[in-house]
């Protein structure tokens, strides 16, 4: 029987490892994208033998996420600029967490819960969370807050101190990969109340050190994003975005990675009225895990609804990658009513349920892979938000980017004019655009674009450098000369605009 066990064991573990590299194989392959640049390959800390000290005490980056970026800073040792390695690592740690899940759910004693683990290693919306190498902080924050509700469990279970360090050591780790972690105190709390019926007071002295180190690497990155972020915002309606992560956890499919502005379906709104309902029928029986399912899902969402100011949420009012640590509590919601529905029945229809899943899992997967082509590379990533969002100005500058670099500049002309009709304010778009039209041979139009530029950025060196350039191509040398020494006044050590300008001199 034991060693049935363990070949059961292996074999349900292997089909999580399998499924998960089936799913994600399209995006393995795939280039950098977005802002991968901003956090690998052009972060300084990342790459240099002595960047962990930076990393930890004189960060950069617009959050402090010190743990995640010194995985990072691993990898760069390991493997540099080759994208593979990182989205191998950041797929072995999505997979860990399943694994993880699947082992605390059945530690609770939880009918299905290997399900729920595979469930969440194939779950559509989880794909941009693994697929994109830039937020690797969720796949890396995830398994040690799965071992510090473990551990937390434990102490809960056999009143063990040292279970309950270990809880806060992990919590800790996990916050420093990324902070919206920072609800599991009210998570374990709930987690009690669920277990045992009522809370008391060692209760809630017991999770005092993690609210002490929730406050306190909170406060840290709300000083970041107020401090550190350009263009973070507060989101207007936090109650259709709660309802679209209820809706995308249970129909994951026309995800986007840049999604409209949006007013909640008839079908978001009937989940209230749904979720009411079935928490009074069945309160009785399965309530108070109903209620601890659907709380973990509401608690960790709080952090990303945009009650707190986020830079993110200028692009978009919601995103796949904030509902990653969420899903865990539809999942296994799902999986466990599935399994007790299926205990139920007789073996005939017990067998149509288990057919059921096995075809809910197949539809999950296929959805799952065809969203990772989507992370392959900058034109599918693009492509596919301008699909289903024309009005997205970051998309279509995007676009336009990756036109120009293939060498299609009036492709790149039409989208960086698109890009600007939607959002005017945009100094890069219009310094892209004006030297896309240089390099069409619309050379007035160039200089106009960069006049109409200087005046939004006079003190940019590198929009006088660029309007130099453009001039001493229309044999206008005085004006170029102007812009060449423009530039060095506002930045006397910018070497392309001195040997432009000395260029222009030795003539």
């Amino acid at each position: 029987m034991a060693e049935a066990s363990r070949r059961l064991f292996w074999l349900q573990a292997a089909a999580i490892l399998l499924a998960g590299f089936w799913v994600f194989a399209p995006a393995l392959s795939g280039e950098w994208l977005w802002d991968d640049d901003f956090q690998i390959t052009a972060n300084r800390p990342i790459q240099e033998p002595g960047g962990l000290l930076k990393i930890w005490f004189a960060p950069t980056e617009p959050d402090y996420f010190p743990l995640k970026s010194t995985l990072q800073w691993i990898q760069w040792q390991l493997w540099g600029g080759h994208a593979l390695g990182y989205h191998l690592a950041t797929l072995g740690m999505h997979l860990l967490a399943a694994f993880l899940l699947w082992r605390l759910l059945a530690k609770l004693s939880v009918p299905g819960a290997w399900l729920a683990g595979l469930l969440f290693a194939i779950h559509p919306v989880v794909v941009e969370s693994v697929a994109w190498i830039a937020e690797e902080k969720n796949t890396t924050a995830l398994p040690p807050l799965l071992l510090a509700m473990s551990a937390y469990v434990a102490f809960h279970a056999h009143g063990r101190r040292w279970d309950l360090w270990i809880a806060v050591a992990w919590f800790a780790a996990a916050m420093l990969c990324k902070t919206s972690v920072v609800m599991l105190p009210f998570i374990l709390l709930l987690y009690v109340w669920w277990r045992r019926g009522d809370l008391e007071a060692r209760d809630f002295f017991s999770i005092i050190p993690f609210l002490a180190v929730a406050l306190v690497l909170g406060l840290v990155t709300a000083w970041f994003q107020a401090h550190r972020t350009a263009g973070a915002v507060a989101s207007g309606s936090p109650l259709h975005a709660l309802l679209f992560y209820f809706w995308k956890a249970v129909w994951p499919f026309g995800l986007l990675p840049i999604y409209p502005p949006f007013a909640p379906s008839l079908l978001w709104l009937a989940f209230l009225p749904v979720l009411a309902l079935a928490l009074w029928l069945g309160w009785k029986t399965w309530g108070r895990g109903f209620v601890f399912g659907v709380g973990f899902f509401v608690l960790n969402l709080v952090p990303v609804l945009g009650l707190i100011p986020m830079s993110y949420l200028q692009f978009s009012p919601v995103a796949d990658h904030f509902a990653y640590l969420s899903l865990i509590g539809i999942v296994g919601l799902a999986a466990a009513g599935a399994e007790k529905t299926r205990r139920r029945l007789r073996d005939g229809r017990r067998r149509t349920v288990t057919g059921l899943l096995v075809l809910a899992v197949l539809l999950l997967s296929l959805a799952g892979r065809e969203d990772a082509v989507v992370f392959h590379d900058q034109e599918a990533f693009w492509s596919a938000v301008m699909a289903r969002n024309a009005q997205s100005w970051l998309a279509q500058y995007n676009m336009a980017l990756v036109r120009a670099k293939q060498g299609r500049m009036e492709e790149a002309v039409e989208g960086f004019r698109g890009s600007l009709a939607l959002k005017p304010d945009q100094p890069e778009a219009r310094n892209n655009l004006a030297l896309s039209l240089a390099a069409t041979g619309h050379l007035e139009e160039s200089a106009a674009q960069f006049q109409i530029l200087l005046r939004l950025t006079p003190d940019s060196p590198v929009v006088h450098n660029n309007y130099g350039m453009l001039l001493a191509g229309m044999g206008r040398m005085e004006e170029a000369i102007a812009q060449f020494r423009e530039a060095l006044r506002l930045k006397p050590d910018y070497v392309k605009a001195r040997n432009n300008l000395a260029r222009l001199l030795g003539q």
